[in-house]
């Protein structure tokens, strides 16, 4: 039995997790086995009418775009990194605003090269995070 795609149709293997033509996640469906009612029970002779229901689920979370994600940290620094990881905005926003800050102020605005480091950071945290999301497998 081949899965089919919901997005392009095509048909893949049975263990097949994303789509061999256009990548997109496969979920797979709630199944339900009946033993034949022919095959007698050992015990008491009498036939099989037991079912039973198997289930297979799978969370099909749609996958985020390391590109978006580099995109949105380059230009709007920690707060485009909530697209990716909420916990990583949130430290970022806190080093910048509780560190690097109070170290701009005080030097009169040289402490602004201290920004860049961060700013860098933050973009290389986005693009991990999404890559790790994405790479997470079902088990």
């Amino acid at each position: 039995m081949n899965q089919s795609c919901t997005q392009c149709d095509a048909k893949n293997s049975d263990d097949a997790v994303f789509c061999d033509n256009c990548g997109t996640r496969l979920q797979r469906a709630t199944v339900a086995v009946a033993p034949s009612t022919a095959a007698p029970n050992p015990h008491d002779g009498k036939p099989n009418t037991n079912q039973v229901n198997v289930t297979i689920n799978t969370i099909a979370q749609p996958s985020k775009s390391t590109t978006v994600a580099g995109i949105l940290a380059f230009f709007f620094g920690p707060l485009g990194m909530f697209y990716s990881t909420v916990s990583g905005a949130l430290i970022m926003i806190l080093i910048n605003t509780l560190i690097i800050l109070p170290i701009m102020i005080f030097t009169v605005g040289f402490g602004a090269i201290l920004y860049f480091p961060s700013w860098l950071v933050g973009i290389v945290w986005a693009v991990m995070a999404v890559n790790k999301q994405n790479t997470i497998s079902v088990k």
